[in-house]
């Protein structure tokens, strides 16, 4: 066949023309830059120069097509996704794309055309099995109306007598074949690593999710004739609930357990995505499976997971390099830390008159022997020193070289004055037993402080393994453009 292609160098499009080249088929992909057409080539396509937004450009591409594969789309990079203004161009591409597409492979005479759609479209629907043929889509939020419109889209190119497809597909994770682990599936073993699970919504909420290689070949299986017009579900076998979702994680990286973000932090954070990314969505991929003879080489995420975490080379801390042992150790340093600046500084902020007449206790007097008492520096000093044991218990629950970092410089910066003013003044202080002791005392902090810069350094050493940076379409947080 000659199959047109858009999208074809984004996480769908490379492993799609790849298997469509080695089965034999003509490809050629619509590219709007030199870069896009270089990385064409190297697939094995035909570039095309031409734009989804130029008709007259788009019509002269298309021209001799069998069949056109709709692959593109721009989604925005993962700081920008819960603002709606960054959906605009991807709206675009949605609607004023697919229309231009779609007319121009029915002036071409085009016999098929496929577009991978979204399941996040369905409403909530608890534990309920749903699908296309039982479930109409519920597209509240902002962002999805524009692929809906896209779907109308392709039925109208069936309407015209073509053979139009669209498949939802579940959120895309893993790898394929060809290309290796995207960067989307790293971050979340990475962030499983460290002890926080990537996982909106509550525990029971199902998740339909798809290999990224399965999703290619879904597309590759809607080529065949017997896939009838109309719309379908490409999913794995199993959606997870998100509690299981998150055990699974924790297992794939040899932790006991991982946490998932709280429901109200995932919401604001989320933004315009909020309400359909905490959908129970448990999506049947059984029509599609019977129309295609399709089915996913992983059937679940319980697989997915397990074999990502291999293939990624991102091992378990308990095989890392040197990773466990600088966990293990960081975590001791910065318990201690919790331990000694939240009582202080809960002592010190409460009540101050307290904390300067008895300070360190056991009949011993420390601060109220260097000056009269000032309740507002006080009180100061007091937040100042939770506000270091509240960074400290951040990062002893969320353990990453990040976190570490941070808790060390604020250690650093608040001890080594207080260290020095001390170090400097130890005549106020009325006994010897009483200058050892503070000065050991005060000690503690700096060098908690370099300990926790060499552990995070520890953990942030480069591991072996593929380090392949790719874009991604659906939940990523990288471009993926029309043509590109």
């Amino acid at each position: 066949m000659d199959i047109f292609v858009t999208g074809g160098t984004g996480v769908l499009g490379r492993p799609v023309i790849t298997l469509l080249v080695a089965a034999g088929h003509r490809v050629r992909g619509l590219a709007h830059s030199e870069r896009a057409a270089t990385e064409l080539r190297g697939l094995g396509a035909e570039p095309v120069e031409g734009d989804l937004f130029d008709p007259i450009s788009l019509r002269q591409a298309v021209a001799g097509a069998d069949a056109v594969l709709h692959l593109a789309t721009r989604i925005p990079a993962a700081t920008a996704m819960r603002s709606r203004g960054a959906w605009h161009e991807n709206d675009r591409i949605r609607r004023e794309g697919t229309r231009n597409l779609v007319d121009a492979a029915l002036a071409a005479g085009t016999s098929t055309f496929v577009y991978p759609s979204v399941a996040f479209v369905y409403p909530d629907s608890g534990d309920t099995w749903i699908d296309a043929a039982t479930t109409p889509p519920q597209p509240s939020t902002d962002v999805l109306p524009s692929t809906i419109d896209a779907e109308a889209e392709v039925a109208r190119f069936s309407a015209g007598g073509g053979r139009g497809v669209v498949l939802r597909m579940g959120r895309f994770y893993g790898a394929d074949r060809f290309h290796g682990v995207d960067r989307f599936s790293r971050d979340i073993l990475r962030a499983a690593r460290r002890g926080v699970g990537m996982v909106l919504g509550d525990g029971d909420v199902y998740q339909s999710a798809i290999w990224i290689d399965d999703a290619a070949t879904a597309v590759v299986a809607a080529l065949d004739t017997r896939v009838q017009p109309g719309i379908y579900d490409v999913v794995d076998d199993e959606p997870l609930r998100q509690r299981e979702l998150l055990a699974v994680l924790a297992h794939a990286v040899g932790r006991r357990r991982v946490r998932r973000i709280p429901t109200a932090v995932a919401r604001t954070v989320s933004g315009v995505l909020a309400d359909y990314i905490m959908r129970s969505q448990r999506v049947s991929n059984r029509r599609f499976r019977e129309a295609s003879g399709w089915t996913p080489s992983v059937p679940s995420a319980r697989d997915g997971w397990r074999r990502l975490a291999a293939e990624s080379g991102d091992r378990p801390l308990s095989e890392g390099r040197g990773t466990a042992p600088a966990t293990r150790g960081a975590k001791v340093w910065l318990a201690a830390l919790v331990a000694a600046a939240l009582p202080v500084g809960s002592w010190q902020l409460f009540a101050p008159r307290s904390f300067y007449e008895d300070f360190p206790g056991f009949g011993r007097v420390w601060v109220s022997a260097d000056g009269p008492f000032n309740e507002h520096l006080m009180r100061d000093v007091g937040a100042g020193t939770l506000a270091l044991g509240a960074v400290a218990l951040v990062a002893l629950l969320w353990t990453t070289p990040a976190t570490l970092r941070a808790a060390a410089a604020g250690a650093l910066v608040s001890s080594v004055p207080h260290f020095i003013y001390h170090a400097v003044h130890l005549d106020r202080l009325p006994s010897t037993t009483d200058q050892v002791a503070q000065t050991i005392t005060l000690g503690f902090a700096p060098v908690a402080a370099v300990a926790l810069f060499w552990m995070a350094a520890r953990l942030g050493a480069p591991r072996a393994g593929p380090r392949t940076e790719q874009e991604y379409a659906y939940g990523g947080s990288r471009v993926t453009g029309h043509g590109s």
